[in-house]
């Protein structure tokens, strides 16, 4: 079996919608004496409400730190039993429900703000479970603070890059087909029979790259 890290596919001769963030976002500074550290903390306020930035819409979208899929997607997952995962039901708007602000506010940030998203949709944020760890010969030694639950890193060799060159324990894999690697919430992998069903029901929004197993 092979594994692939999932990535945003922005479309190549028609660019796909990207997510654009409503909601508000809570920062949270933490100051932990346990770890002795300080760190920011940032969730999206809910319910997590987007507009997307035009009419082609993807499956598959992500706003970091949340990754999006579409009711199509969401349907293929449950049905082919791809993997076990929360779907958060969010509100995407369209181009008429924006007010004066927030259009103020994106074409501040140079966004064509005219070429919205027109067409209801629904979404939903996903929380992938964690279905792999990172093998041994990437030395990585993974730490979880007990008190504020912050997740660091040591990397005890200097040529390893543990962002760019993730190497997976095939035998830690727990046999879902769509999860993230333990110590990397961020990351989604998946297999050849996901990369297989969603190229069978034409699914986008999504490019993979293989991934080093052992």
């Amino acid at each position: 079996m092979k594994f692939f890290e999932v990535n945003l596919d922005e479309g190549r001769r028609k660019k796909y919608a990207e997510a654009c963030r409503l909601s508000n976002k809570t920062i949270e500074d933490i100051n932990c004496p346990i770890c002795n550290t300080n760190w920011v903390n940032g969730t999206f306020d809910r319910p997590i409400e987007i507009i997307l930035t035009n009419n082609n819409l993807p499956d598959y979208t992500y706003i970091f730190p949340v990754h999006f899929v579409s009711e199509k997607l969401k349907e293929v997952i449950l049905n082919y039993s791809l993997s076990e995962i929360a779907f958060e039901e969010i509100y995407t708007k369209t181009l008429e429900e924006l007010n004066e602000d927030q259009i103020k506010m994106f074409k501040l940030d140079g966004l064509r703000v005219k070429n919205f998203c027109s067409i209801p949709s629904r979404y939903y944020a996903i929380d992938l479970p964690e279905g792999i760890s990172v093998h041994s010969d990437m030395s990585i030694v993974l730490h979880k603070c007990e008190n504020c639950g912050r997740l660091s890193y040591t990397e005890l060799k200097e040529e390893k890059s543990m962002l760019l060159n993730f190497i997976l324990d095939r035998s830690t894999w727990n046999g879902i087909d769509f999860f993230t690697v333990k110590g990397f919430p961020q990351v989604f992998i998946c297999t050849e029979r996901f990369i297989e069903v969603c190229k069978n029901e034409n699914i986008t929004g999504m490019i993979f790259k293989e991934i080093e197993v052992r």
